[in-house]
């Protein structure tokens, strides 16, 4: 089984990190989140409050048809990545499987047509059902993921 778990873009937004002669105060990537969870209003799915995850970035959840999908939007200077699960582990019963398929196309659509958004590229881990691949790498080798547009 292959589930899209990751998407890597860049955009037009400027940099929101908040930092002083120090540290970093506040990591980017709030008015992505905030710009991303709008999209999906606009789409139709109720969309949680933005929860702050330090270093991490922002997480929020969006759902509708009593069905629940987690996303965590990370800055990482040079581009943004959107992490997006199932925070059930429902990932397997089918109707869960469309509404997933319906949300993540969905939102490539309206990614794709906003022009604030570019280079959009979903990954995949191959045949792991609950998550994609630690990104820090702990716990040994993994299988690379793959990559692909879909349009």
């Amino acid at each position: 089984m292959t589930l899209l778990q990751v998407a890597a873009f860049t955009s037009d937004f400027p940099d929101d990190m908040v930092e002083d002669e120090h540290d970093i105060i506040q990591f980017g990537g709030k008015g992505v989140s905030e710009a991303i969870g709008a999209i999906l209003s606009g789409l139709g799915y109720s969309v949680g409050e933005l929860d702050y995850q330090g270093e991490r970035g922002w997480e929020f959840s969006a759902g509708a048809e009593g069905q629940q999908i987690w996303l965590l939007l990370s800055d990482l200077g040079d581009y943004l990545m959107l992490q997006v699960e199932d925070p059930s582990f429902m990932g397997l019963r089918p109707k869960y499987r469309q509404f997933r398929e319906h949300f993540l196309s969905g939102l490539t659509d309206a990614l794709n047509r906003d022009g604030r958004f570019h280079d959009l590229l979903w990954f995949a881990a191959v045949g792991d059902p609950f998550g994609f691949p630690d990104p820090a790498g702990e716990g040994g080798r993994r299988p690379a993921p793959q990559a692909w547009r879909w349009s």
